[in-house]
């Protein structure tokens, strides 16, 4: 029987060895079924080293732990396995780095990647020691971090970015408390009450701006990314001039707010969130005093608020987003702007729907600032709002209910009907399209 098996086709075996480790999927290093198949015979050894090699895709290490530093050094010596090694999260438990004897080991481990021509990126998870919670600084973190790189940099790595792993027991229960009512959020004793989370991506801006252009650039990653487990995560291309945000909310954006005062991007692509307009506001104020204009946004899926806590946040109106995109985005030559809810719509009513023709996919400048011109008159603001409703309440003095209704239902389609404005551009001359411009 087990000669017939050893017979069946190579990715039928692979099949089986993923199904006979599926138990330990979350291991961090290879489980001892895995390495059972694989001492079986050759045959099982090829047909579950595709598996195993997946156990190197990311290596948690605590540079001040030999049996760590021994592992990785082991998988940097053979050129299979390093090859297989997509990241290294570095583990910062409170304990000072060893100069005589950590950098010497890191930069032969680093010089074991460089001599593959391999590149990997760099992460950072400061949270890795709940019990000394109360004696680490943004300080101890950022020098950590900071003579790992010079490591690095020294050793001319390859490091495709550099990210930073957010405490995700603080931010999961308390994005799981919005949720769920039934959640409870200790606010009183956070944990590392002395780390200042954006304070370690503005170290890492001055560090990528100090080198940048020179010996060291090389080694420099291009691209920083703040990371909340489960949630979603916060990045910046600095070779690209790219901010990216993806399933974050206005309470993540306040945590990292100085890292993200010092960003000038050309393109901003918002999935999934939760933000307040004044403060992509800011974005593009800073980008127009700098000459470096932003050239993409990109807005889908979104919810707009009011303020940045728990606490205090409110819907904010879809006016303000394109209000601050037509005042301080004048040379934009892409705009997508797709399901996004704020005040005066709901999640199933969306403003740029995606099942219908009010989704926003459009290119050029002109016809840009000509379309979020349009918009602001069909998604008015706030003070318009309460003027018209002022305007409704005189003629409810007038008219009987049924004539109410019927003035109110009319009112909120036409304030949400994209298609007279798509029709009227059209009919203009200016040759405008839905997904192709």
């Amino acid at each position: 029987m087990t000669v017939n098996l050893l017979k069946l086709p190579q990715e039928l075996l692979e099949t089986i060895v993923e199904w006979a480790d599926y138990e330990d999927e979350d291991q961090l290093y290879p489980s001892e079924t895995l390495a059972s198949i694989r001492g079986t015979c050759k045959i099982l050894e090829r047909a579950s080293h595709r598996r195993f090699l997946r156990y190197f895709d990311e290596k948690f290490v605590d540079p001040e732990d030999e049996g760590d530093m021994l592992i990785l050094k082991a998988i940097s010596t053979s050129p299979v396995y390093a090859a297989a090694v997509k990241m290294i999260i570095f583990i910062y438990k409170g304990n000072n780095i060893n100069l005589l004897k950590t950098p010497p080991a890191l930069h032969e481990i680093f010089t074991n990647f460089v001599s593959i021509n391999h590149k990997l990126s760099i992460a950072f998870d400061p949270f890795g020691n709940i019990e000394m919670s109360e004696k680490i600084f943004t300080r101890h973190v950022t020098e950590f971090m900071d003579r790992i790189l010079v490591v690095a940099a020294v050793s001319k790595l390859d490091i495709s970015s550099i990210l930073v792993q957010a405490r995700p027991r603080d931010w999961d229960i308390s994005y799981e408390s919005l949720h769920d009512p039934r959640t409870f959020v200790n606010d009183t004793h956070p944990e590392f009450p002395w780390i200042a989370y954006d304070e370690i991506f503005v170290n890492l801006h001055n560090m990528l701006k100090r080198n940048e252009g020179g010996d060291l650039s090389s080694a420099i990653a291009p691209e920083l990314i703040a990371s909340y487990p489960t949630i979603g995560e916060l990045s910046f291309n600095y070779l690209e001039s790219s901010l990216k945000m993806t399933g974050m909310d206005t309470y993540h954006w306040n945590e990292l707010i100085n890292w993200i005062n010092l960003l000038s991007p050309e393109k901003i692509e918002i999935f999934e969130c939760g933000f307040d307009p004044h403060d992509l506001r800011q974005i593009l104020e800073r980008t127009q005093q700098e000459n470096r204009p932003l050239r993409s946004l990109s807005i889908s899926t979104s919810e707009l608020f009011q303020g940045r806590t728990f606490d205090n946040a409110t819907p904010s109106h879809i006016h303000c987003l394109l209000h601050s995109s037509n005042t301080f985005a004048r040379e934009l030559e892409y705009c997508h702007l797709e399901s996004i809810y704020g005040a005066r719509t709901t999640l199933e009513s969306p403003a740029f729907d995606d099942t219908s023709q009010s989704r926003i996919e459009f290119t050029g400048k002109n016809k840009i600032r000509s379309l979020l011109t349009q918009l602001g008159a069909v998604f008015p603001g706030e003070d318009e709002w309460e003027d018209e409703n002022e305007d409704e309440d005189d003629e409810d003095e007038d008219d009987d209910d049924e004539g109410d209704e019927g003035t109110h239902a009319q009112g909120q389609s036409r304030q949400y009907d994209l298609g007279p404005l798509f029709e009227a551009l059209m009919a203009g001359g200016r040759n405008i399209t839905f997904m192709d411009l």
